[in-house]
């Protein structure tokens, strides 16, 4: 649970002064629940009897990909969502 959390409040530009300059729009409270929901759903596909970082990460682009906004001089970069979720979780 920690571990989602700290990546959903990284997602937040007031919270995270690295990637200021990228996110307009972080995620918020809803997101750390889709994502427990999410992680959690896939665990119990797989047949793990708990969710482990792996799960949080592998589908972490899926469900922050429509919780977060990139400033103009992001996009125009070329910088993805999906490059952007990679970002934060390498940060932690």
């Amino acid at each position: 649970i920690e571990y989602l959390v700290e990546l959903v409040q990284r997602s937040r530009p007031e919270n995270n002064p690295k990637m200021a300059n990228i996110l307009k729009y972080g995620a918020g409270p809803r997101a750390s629940l889709g994502l427990a929901i999410s992680a959690k759903t896939l665990a119990a596909i797989r047949g793990d009897k708990m969710v482990e970082r792996h799960h949080v990460k592998e589908i972490a682009a899926d469900v922050l990909r429509h919780r977060i906004q990139l400033t103009f001089s992001a996009e125009a970069e070329g910088i993805s969502l999906d490059d952007v979720v990679e970002m934060l979780i390498k940060q932690i």
